[in-house]
């Protein structure tokens, strides 16, 4: 799950998109509804260009003067979700509503602070997406390499010790 995004995915045609709740670049997206507690009120920053628009349970929530980034993170955090968890309503879809979100406190240095820390943490999901990259590209190489040793092995090529 990702706290920001660029990207827009539209599933409604052209002829329907009107109606949705359009965002802009620092607007902030909410899961309003969902299966499980847990599931509700999951944020993403979107910071893209393009003017897409929200329809379904999705919540848009637009900052005066705060930074996407790091409200994204902090409303994403194990804290914040148990205050979310414990505000939703219903059994089998549940649901949380913008008046439930007022209830919850929430740390907020100065807008300058919250754009530094933001931008320190994309830093850090970065590089750890970056690590997890190179570790499935070496293991794609170690799965390749594996498989010839075997086709090597079971060809005659190469001589396998006795155990």
């Amino acid at each position: 799950f990702d706290v920001w995004t660029v990207h827009v995915v539209s599933f409604v045609g052209p002829e329907h998109s009107h109606m949705g709740t359009p965002i802009v670049k620092g607007d902030l997206v909410l899961a309003a509804s969902g299966e499980t507690r847990e599931d509700i009120g999951k944020c993403a920053a979107y910071l893209g260009e393009d003017e897409p628009r929200l329809g379904g349970d999705a919540l848009r929530l637009s900052l005066k003067d705060g930074d996407a980034v790091y409200m994204s993170f902090l409303l994403n955090s194990p804290g914040v979700v148990a205050e979310k968890v414990k505000l939703c309503k219903g059994e089998i879809i549940v649901h949380i509503y913008p008046s439930m979100l007022k209830r919850i406190f929430l740390p907020v240095p100065p807008p300058d602070e919250q754009k530094a820390i933001g931008r320190w943490l994309m830093g850090k999901v970065e590089n750890e997406r970056s690590a997890i990259k190179a570790a499935h590209a070496q293991i794609a190489k170690l799965k390749e390499y594996r498989s010839i040793l075997i086709n090597a092995a079971v060809t005659g090529k190469i001589k396998v010790p006795e155990v």
